[in-house]
């Protein structure tokens, strides 16, 4: 499969798993991935096998909080592993293939900690894995085929006991 619509099915099949464990449209607005009428989250996800680092461009912290200035954003860093390689997946089977998928979600406001690179794609913001605070930080919760994290105290908590 060309990585071009990979990129877009395997975003889609992500969009879809964790809005339904959340309760929120998997439709983007505003370039938010996930919405409701109280609650926004920006997805972004990277297959394990190829980093643990997430690019976040900086343009869109300061956007997106601007344009949808009436809801509690979020923050979910998303990483999964696939049964087998890109190149060889059927699209009709994609979403056979993820598994050890796992997001991480943070108040809007987390990624603040982190400084801008000014790169020539554009400045951007680098979180990696080994930056997400350790695991007692986090309430963790097993829905569909993964683990989603949240955490402790978080206003996403319900969503999720809701649709459990």
């Amino acid at each position: 499969m060309k990585p071009s619509i990979f990129r877009t099915l395997i975003d889609y099949e992500h969009r879809k798993w964790l809005g339904e464990s959340l309760g929120l449209s998997s439709f983007t607005y505003n370039g938010i991935d996930l919405i409701d009428n109280k609650f926004g989250v920006e997805i972004k996800s990277r297959y394990r096998e190829y980093s643990l680092n997430f690019a976040v461009h900086s343009y869109q912290i300061d956007y997106f909080k601007n344009i949808n200035n009436d809801l509690k954003l979020f923050w979910a860093f998303l990483l999964y592993d696939l049964k087998m390689p890109i190149k060889k997946i059927n699209r009709k089977r994609i979403k056979d293939l993820i598994f050890n998928r796992e997001a991480w979600i943070f108040d809007w406001e987390w990624i603040n900690q982190f400084e801008i690179s000014d790169v020539k794609t554009g400045p951007y913001i680098y979180v990696g894995k080994r930056n997400f605070p350790d695991n007692n930080y986090f309430n963790k919760f097993e829905k569909g085929n993964g683990i989603i994290y949240l955490p402790k105290n978080s206003v996403l908590e319900s969503r999720l006991n809701l649709n459990i």
